[in-house]
């Protein structure tokens, strides 16, 4: 079934059948135990989604085809009996009888293409990221124009969905990891978060909730969970996550890549991508981000919870020389990674969605007190505060930055007593975008109005008349005027 999900993947894109991120030099899954998915693919099988290739054989220990992974999709969106009665249209000639109906129900619903017009490329094996983005599919992802990710990158999402709970498994992508990934896949949640995927088939009469309670491992399923949120807390123990503020988010992506399990210690080398943001009430907004590859040892309690007991990243080497990244990590490991040159921007889509739904759920709900405001402008700007003027329910505070490229950057906030925060304009000094020196700061008689003024002796336009112009401030004095108590500004350019 897993390469019947590699097969509609390789179709979808157009036959590439390329692995961006190849774990190498892994050989075909000769020798490899495999009886645990076994138990997984009886319980897909009583359920309706998964069959071997015959009543006594689910072949598991072989790569998927890209048929089969065509009747997986199609099983997985509940369309089989659909498919299997409707007549359908296309011009492949290699595909077998037995899968027609189902690659012409993809097909005609754009779930697939073939690798011309008239080759699907049936019996051809297909990757692990095809069968990934055909799972995402099923959730309601897209992959078009990477709007939700990129199908040969679909690593992050996955993992963020819960459908990769034993890590990548590259070029040596088997039957039995398509029913591990579908297994989880029915636990997981659609896009819109309405349902999980187990709740729509059910839904659809794919089956009823007896059927899926008496035939699924939900401790399997737990356990899965349990092992991705602690790789999460300890990836974000260690990476400077903890005091943060309400005006910074921090958050993680990651994949895993190796698990090794001994007694009841498992030892996960896993990709990650750590970012944090921070936001402000005057709608401005940043982010910083890092990658790395970690090696983390957690152990397993009598509750089913783990528990960090060692940790160790690439960013350790310089506090742990000594430590070498062959004691740390596999051959395979160390590959992949190499092969991936530290790039793993591609998690970068999974960070930003969760910052996005802390924005809008939590951080626009927030108000800060007047005490809570005031820091936050002072250690989010790291300025040093170069004048201090109450004005009518509020604080106006000027400050600088030094100490970096291109000149100081100067800042002008208004600070209320009821925790708003509004950054005041300055025009730019330059084409690096620092602001200038505002002067001759004060306040009208009643506090209720602040003025500033800044001061060019010259016109400042970058490449002017070229398509790249940009202009930064006129000749004259930029003489400002603001409200404090509703905050507008208004601005006269006069000449000197």
């Amino acid at each position: 079934m897993k390469q019947t999900v590699r097969r509609l993947l390789a179709a979808a894109v157009g036959g590439c059948l390329c692995l961006a991120l190849a774990l190498p030099g892994m050989a075909a899954g000769s020798g490899r135990d495999v009886s645990r998915e076994e138990a997984l693919a009886e319980d897909l099988k009583n359920l309706g989604l998964f069959r071997g290739i015959s009543d006594t054989d689910f072949a598991l220990d072989r790569a998927p085809t890209r048929e089969e992974g065509i009747v997986l999709l199609v099983r997985a969106l509940g369309k089989e009996s659909e498919a299997l009665a409707g007549s359908w249209t296309y011009s492949f000639a290699d595909v077998p009888d037995w899968a027609a109906a189902y690659v012409g129900y993809a097909y005609e619903n754009g779930l697939t293409n073939g690798e011309s017009e008239t080759k699907f490329g049936a019996g051809e094996t297909c990757s692990e990221a095809m069968f990934l983005t055909f799972l995402l599919r099923a959730l309601g992802y897209s992959d078009a124009m990477d709007e939700d990710f990129a199908w040969d990158t679909p690593w992050a999402l996955a993992s963020d969905c819960g459908i990769l709970p034993e890590g990548m498994k590259g070029d040596i992508f088997l039957r039995a990891d398509a029913v591990t990934d579908l297994y989880a896949a029915l636990a997981a949640s659609l896009k819109d978060g309405g349902q999980t995927l187990a709740e729509r088939l059910e839904e659809q009469g794919a089956f009823s909730r007896e059927q899926y309670e008496a035939a699924i491992d939900e401790n399997t399923i737990l356990d899965w969970k349990a092992l991705d949120a602690a790789v999460s807390a300890a990836i974000q123990a260690h990476e400077g996550r903890e005091g943060l503020s309400a005006f910074y988010f921090g958050t993680e992506s990651h994949v895993l890549l190796e698990t090794a399990r001994e007694g009841d210690t498992i030892r996960v080398s896993a990709l990650y991508y750590s970012c944090i943001y921070h936001f402000s009430k005057d709608g401005g907004s940043g982010s910083a981000a890092y990658s790395s590859l970690a090696s983390i040892a957690l152990r397993q309690g009598s509750d089913g919870t783990y528990s960090e007991t060692d940790y160790w990243s690439l960013w350790d080497t310089e506090s742990d020389p000594e430590a070498s990244l062959q004691s740390r990590f596999s051959d395979d490991v160390l590959s992949l990674y190499s092969d991936v040159g530290g790039d793993l921007s591609f998690m970068q889509k999974v960070c930003d969605k969760r910052a996005e739904t802390y924005r809008t759920e939590v951080f626009e709900a927030y108000q800060p007190t007047y005490e809570q405001a005031l820091q936050e402008v002072l250690s989010g700007t790291g300025m040093t505060v170069q004048e201090q003027l109450e004005g009518k329910d509020c604080t106006v505070l000027y400050g600088v930055l030094g100490g970096i490229p291109h000149a100081p950057y100067y800042f002008l906030y208004v600070v209320g007593y009821d925790g708003s925060m509004v950054s005041l304009p300055l025009p730019k000094e330059s084409g690096w975008g620092n602001p200038s020196e505002p002067e001759n700061l004060r306040l009208s008689e009643d506090k209720a109005t602040l003025y500033y003024e800044v001061t060019f002796t010259y016109r400042a336009v970058i490449d002017e008349g070229l398509d790249s112009e940009m202009f930064l401030h006129e000749k004259g004095v930029y003489r400002y005027s603001v409200s404090l108590p509703d905050g507008e500004v208004a601005l006269e350019i006069t000449e000197e």
